[in-house]
């Protein structure tokens, strides 16, 4: 076995197992559905973006975000909601640390500038 090939195959788990999650998240986003939006996470849940950083406690606060999310990609004919995971790592064995690129598409066509997450 080659030394760190160990550390590889943890890296392409980690990648495979957040690009499932992304893609189960951006269909829920897509689709306004909290429920899809919350099998995917614990609360509460810390959301920072440029404008914003917010701590989601209940139930009711992910529907409301997920709703108004959903609206503004509606609003903006978005119909294909894209995230790649770029690079991902377990921090233990419940939990994921990544990051991913997101593009808002309206049939191939970018709605918004593709943007980085963490």
């Amino acid at each position: 076995m080659v030394e760190g090939s160990g550390n590889q195959i943890q890296h392409a788990e980690a990648m495979l197992l957040m690009q499932e999650v992304l893609d189960l998240q951006s269909d829920a986003l897509l689709d306004g559905n909290a429920s899809a939006m919350r099998a995917t996470m614990n609360l509460p849940y810390r959301r920072v973006t440029i404008d914003v950083d917010v701590i989601v406690e209940r139930d009711s606060d992910l529907q409301a975000g997920v709703d108004a999310y959903a609206t503004s990609l509606r609003n903006l004919g978005v119909n294909q909601l894209i995230r790649l995971a770029t690079d991902a790592e377990f921090i233990n064995d419940h939990m994921i640390e990544g990051h991913y690129v997101t593009h808002a598409l309206r049939n191939a066509t970018q709605m918004v500038p593709s943007y980085l997450n963490r």
